[in-house]
């Protein structure tokens, strides 16, 4: 598995030559949870049923089993994720950090990410 590389901000990264960075294997898998997640429902014109539904489980009205049921439902239709061990996430004003244990063909490897109102 191959993918391009984004930072932590989201946008994609280029190399030192000017060309885009990809990443494989089990950082992909990992990249691509962190992109999914980071995905609103409704947002992608060609997969608007996809992403985590955020605004309303997280902003609206926070329900903190609804987000995690939704997160693991998206991680686990990333290519490559077999199983989401643990989810794990905090609330804190309008920040929402989240930590993952997911195992993949790779093998089991964390995720980590955010959402800001």
């Amino acid at each position: 598995m191959i993918s391009i590389r984004v930072n932590d901000r989201r946008d994609l990264t280029l190399n030192k030559a000017g060309a885009l960075e990809l990443v494989n294997e089990a950082e992909a898998i990992g990249q691509n949870c962190v992109t999914a997640i980071s995905a609103q429902t409704g947002e992608m014109i060609y997969a608007m049923q996809d992403g985590a539904p955020t605004l309303d489980t997280v902003w609206r009205k926070h329900s903190p089993a609804k987000f995690e049921a939704a997160a693991r439902r998206v991680l686990l239709a990333v290519e490559g994720v077999i199983e989401v061990v643990e989810f794990h996430q905090q609330k804190n004003g309008d920040v929402l950090n989240y930590t993952a244990t997911i195992r993949t063909i790779y093998g089991v490897d964390s995720i980590a990410g955010f959402f800001t109102d």
